[in-house]
């Protein structure tokens, strides 16, 4: 009686081995899968990053030539004592407007060399290019743009909230506002997520009396281990003649 319990215990033993051996196989073909994909994702991410890159530095050498063509036309109309004053002021506006848009594509170069080539910038998260452009000086409201990275540490996506604070002067005293104090979409801070990059934009409105000096951003993770990391940035200088655009400005972009 006792030997054939025996016999049964030994046989399921040995069906449970096998469960184990077949179970084990079947990880590690599924593990070596998803690696082979991972990665295939990933080399289609940078071809697509490389293809933007080239695509912009041949759209600034373009811009350059057709820059230079405007230069020489803009020479010719001031050494022209009769020219026409609203010809002479469009073209030198078509003039300002090229420059500003080298600048911008100079700028967004830049950042996609800095992706393409990580070792010549900071590694993880960075806060960069932050930009303030007046919407309304009447109404002391600003468009403002931060372009958060992640440089060479990129395999995973991060993700946190933004939190802003404003440092300046008001009658007189240091003062400190909040981006829930900013905002004309109220909120207290912005939500990011990106595995490359993302560009945070709001709309800000200014207190009155209010002159700001800095900008303070600091990045809280959604992981809780990891450390907040904290950006200062000058905060530009606009006269009463400084240049407003209108333009929608969004908070989030992946």
């Amino acid at each position: 009686m006792e030997t054939g319990k025996r016999g049964i215990l030994v046989y399921q033993t040995w069906k449970l081995r096998a469960a184990i051996v077949v179970g084990s196989i079947i990880c590690v073909v599924g593990g070596w899968q998803l690696y082979e994909l991972g990665r295939a994702r990933a080399a289609a991410e940078l071809i697509a990053f490389s293809m933007q890159k080239d695509q912009l530095e041949a759209r600034v050498e373009r811009m350059d030539e057709v820059n230079a063509e405007l230069q020489r036309q803009l020479a010719v109309l001031e050494r022209a004592k009769q020219v026409d004053a609203e010809a002479y002021a469009a073209m030198r506006a078509e003039r300002v407007a090229m420059d500003n848009e080298i600048h911008v594509l100079r700028e967004e170069l830049n950042f996609y060399r800095g992706i393409m080539s990580p070792s010549k910038a900071k590694v993880g998260l960075q806060a960069q290019d932050f930009l303030v452009a007046p919407l309304s000086l009447a109404e002391r409201r600003y468009a403002i743009r931060l372009m958060m990275v992640q440089i060479k540490n990129n395999q995973q996506v991060v993700s946190g909230n933004l939190q802003f604070t404003l440092k300046g002067v008001q009658d007189a005293r240091p003062r400190l506002y909040s981006l829930a104090d900013l905002a004309v979409e109220k909120h207290s801070r912005i939500k990011y997520r990106f595995r490359y990059f993302q560009s945070v934009e709001d709309v800000w409105e200014l207190p009155e009396g209010f002159e700001p000096e800095q900008l303070i951003v600091k990045a809280v993770s959604a992981v809780a281990k990891q450390p907040s990391l904290e950006w200062t940035f000058q905060w530009p200088e606009y006269g009463e003649d400084a240049e407003e655009v209108n333009q929608d400005v969004g908070k989030e972009s992946e």
